[in-house]
């Protein structure tokens, strides 16, 4: 890792602000980057004047890395690509991209400096980003392209996810979409994914990098809480949207006798779940956001916690974080989650499938891990998916990047 010190690393991302999980990625990524000893710049996808977070310069670049998809706008980008294009090649030896693939930026970086595009999300296979079908409530894992039009004509999928409908330029983007998702990954020299789940739905639906690699996003374990485990209290954590399930989380616990619910998060379907939550035989609670600490204490005071995700998930950071505060996790068999809920701390059950979600949940609450299993699951989960392990792995793939790299000319 010490061969690592010195490198100049460029992180192109939508910003820095943490409210999301891209963003806490990048603000994990930056301390690697620390202690490895390397020279990071960040590029971001807001406007105004450079300034100099945690000791890192930080270049808000605008249209050159937000990339407006207007065509009326295609000139002005290119010009703004070609300007932080330059800065990048006089002040970085690669570039990393996270959630965002600004396609007249990497044309001019391609073959100049190595480039690895990081994919935490499903977005880049999917016109509408999420692979939801509102009115099956299922993922779709379908090919784009032209045939995405038919099924928004039934599903109306392609929206914001507050359900505003996409105007019609940007439905007809759904035709070359497949198109356009395989050019910015011939552009990359590495693609990086976080769970194999997501290499293989890029596999099936949009293309084959060049060069793949896993790697599972960082898990910062804080240490069980010693407080009492309630042997009836089920958690919910995510954002309230149709999409992570958290009406099948609401239905299972009040089909469980005695059950208590605890809803951890925010989003459009508060409102219907407290009014859900408020019928006969209910017994939820809606706690709001938390962060990370107040989240594991909520986690290690529960018996077990509900992940009934209904799109394709990614990966599902809220799993291993319940592992590390020795907590059951019961899940949808979605996507990356597969990788980590599994025996003994987890359970997976088919997605969608309300009466095995109520059974598995049933189990859970009965048989626990005693109090002294706590420290061995946290141990696990850091093991696993500890900050030493991300720093070993990453190190491990930017060495392989930083391996190609080409003198700027």
């Amino acid at each position: 890792m010490t061969s690592l010190a010195g490198l100049r690393v460029g992180i192109v991302t939508p910003s820095l602000a943490p409210v999301g999980g891209t963003e806490l990625y990048v603000h994990s990524l930056l301390e690697v980057h620390r202690v490895l000893g390397i020279h990071t710049t960040v590029f971001t996808a807001e406007h105004g004047p450079e300034t100099v977070w945690a000791g890192i310069r930080v270049i808000p670049c605008g249209d050159a890395v937000s990339e407006s998809v207007n065509p009326l706008r295609a000139g002005t980008i290119r010009a703004a690509a070609g300007a932080v294009g330059r800065e990048i090649l006089e002040s970085c030896d690669l570039v990393e991209l996270h959630r965002v693939a600004p396609w007249a930026l990497m044309r001019h970086l391609s073959g100049r400096l190595p480039l690895a595009l990081y994919l935490h999300t499903q977005e880049l296979t999917c016109p509408a980003k999420g692979r939801y079908l509102p009115v099956s409530r299922a993922a779709c894992l379908r090919t784009p392209g032209p045939g995405c039009l038919g099924v928004h004509a039934v599903q109306r999928c392609l929206s914001t996810p507050d359900g505003a409908q996409y105007p019609p330029l940007q439905r007809l983007r759904a035709v070359t979409f497949r198109l356009d998702s395989q050019d910015m990954l011939n552009l990359c020299d590495h693609a990086v994914f976080n769970s194999q789940a997501l290499a293989d739905l890029f596999s099936a639906t949009v293309g084959t990098a060049r060069r793949a690699h896993i790697l599972n996003p960082p898990l910062a374990v804080i240490p069980p809480a010693t407080a009492a485990r309630l042997p009836k209290r089920v958690l919910f954590a995510g954002r309230l949207h149709a999409v992570k399930g958290p009406e099948d989380a609401i239905a299972a616990c009040a089909a469980l006798p005695d059950t208590e619910l605890v809803v951890v998060g925010d989003g459009p379907l508060l409102p219907a779940l407290r009014a859900s939550a408020a019928r006969p035989g209910s017994r939820a609670s809606f706690a709001g956001w938390m962060d990370r600490h107040a989240l594991a204490a909520e986690m290690s005071r529960a018996a077990c916690v509900v992940v009934p995700s209904r799109w394709f998930e990614a990966w599902g950071m809220v799993g291993p974080e319940a592992v590390a505060q020795g907590c059951h996790v019961v899940a949808y068999d979605s996507g990356g989650i597969r990788e980590w809920c599994r025996p003994p701390w987890g359970t997976l059950v088919p997605t969608g499938n309300l009466n095995a979600l109520i059974a598995a949940t049933r189990r859970a609450l009965d048989a626990a891990p005693p109090e002294g299993e706590r420290a061995d699951w946290s141990r696990a989960a850091r093991e696993l998916w500890g900050a030493d392990a991300y720093r070993s792995r990453y190190a491990a793939i930017l060495a392989e990047v930083a391996a190609g790299r080409r003198p700027a000319p």
